[in-house]
């Protein structure tokens, strides 16, 4: 049951993962994603479903053969694979977390919709510039 319902979840979110891509290929628009909420959940249905398998193949040799050594192979070659699945999430996730600023077109973007509203007058620093302080800002 539990794959079934991990195989239709993840039938959904691969629909919804190929609508936001396009025609880029798989791991580019993995990489190229700024909104990492779809392909986190695929990935980590994916990663269900294979450790689903590995499971089963692991209880099912260990029955078939009357070797529990298969069940607890499975369990380690389970905990292998998450590790690489984190550690992939990790990598494409990581300059979402931490230190990647938005685009100066985006930024500008940003400012022209502040100041459209009449109750703001003018935006002389915004925050990135006030926040690092690295780099001189320009509005």
């Amino acid at each position: 049951m539990a794959f079934v319902f991990t195989a239709v979840t993840s039938g959904i979110t691969l629909k919804k993962f190929n609508a936001q891509r396009g025609d880029r290929g798989f791991w580019k628009a993995i990489r190229e994603s700024k909104d990492p909420s779809v392909f986190i959940v695929l990935l980590g249905d994916l990663g269900d479903l294979l450790g689903l398998v590995i499971a089963f193949l692991g209880v099912y040799l260990g029955h078939l053969l009357r070797n529990s050594y298969y069940d607890g192979i499975a369990s380690m070659i389970i905990g292998v694979m998450l590790i690489g699945f984190s550690g992939l999430l990790l990598r494409e996730c990581r300059s979402l977390l931490m230190d990647e600023t938005i685009s100066k077109k985006t930024l500008r973007n940003i400012i022209t919709v502040a100041e459209a509203d009449p109750s703001i007058v003018k935006v002389k620093r915004h925050f990135l510039c006030i926040w690092r302080q690295t780099k001189p800002c320009s509005s």
